[in-house]
């Protein structure tokens, strides 16, 4: 069964009431695959509350309590039911040692760490932190509807080799279709990372039946 992990972003139909709305569409149309949603760290108590989806909070910073404003802390993201975390996106990049300190954070909580890589140098150098998931987007296709896994196929599959058994590898960067979603699984990866496919799509419930059938 593929891994589907679909980013809500800050899209308008994927926040607030529309994040639950959302979710349940998906829900209903998941048979097939392994799915996970990443939503704002607003939004995820209510989602995870009101769905057996696996909710992810799109980020958290690399603090502790005490001191500070506006910041995400782990341990209250997992409070809130938060199954694990979106680290590093390309919309949200984070240093090298926040990714390795974020990793261990989830680790301790047993939380579901999912880490994106946009080059094969950075991969080689998460993958030794061995979070759960790694997702592999080349920046330039996030959002064009052009994935990765064809236009780019033998970087999945040198991110596939590079990732080994240390963490389960993914797909990401302009996955839409369900020729892209095939293709992704052809070269090793176990699913896909996408957001706008559905996040902007007009019927997302649709779209994900559509894409894993």
């Amino acid at each position: 069964m593929g891994i589907v992990i679909v980013n809500y972003k800050i899209y308008e139909k994927a926040v607030g009431k529309n994040a639950l709305k959302l979710t349940k569409a998906l829900e209903k149309n998941a048979k097939g695959c392994n799915l996970m949603v990443a939503v704002s760290p607003l939004d995820v108590y209510n989602v995870a509350s009101n769905t057996k989806v696996k909710v992810l909070c799109q980020h958290i910073d690399n603090v502790d309590f005490g001191k500070g404003n506006g910041k995400i802390i782990d341990k209250s993201i997992k409070d809130n039911k938060a199954k694990g975390v979106l680290i590093n996106h390309a919309e949200d990049r984070v240093d090298i040692k926040d990714i390795k300190a974020n990793v261990a954070r989830c680790k301790k909580l047993k939380m579901i760490s999912v880490v994106c890589c946009a080059t094969l140098d950075m991969t080689k150098k998460i993958s030794a932190f061995k979070p759960d998931y790694m997702a592999y987007e080349l920046p330039e296709l996030i959002g064009t509807g052009k994935s990765v896994s064809l236009l780019e196929p033998k970087i999945i599959e040198k991110f596939v080799k590079v990732v080994g058994k240390k963490s389960i590898p993914l797909c990401g960067a302009g996955v839409r279709t369900n020729e892209d979603y095939k293709a992704a699984l052809k070269l090793g990866t176990k699913g896909v990372l996408l957001a706008s496919g559905i996040g902007l799509a007009k019927n997302p419930g649709k779209v994900l039946k559509e894409l894993i059938k």
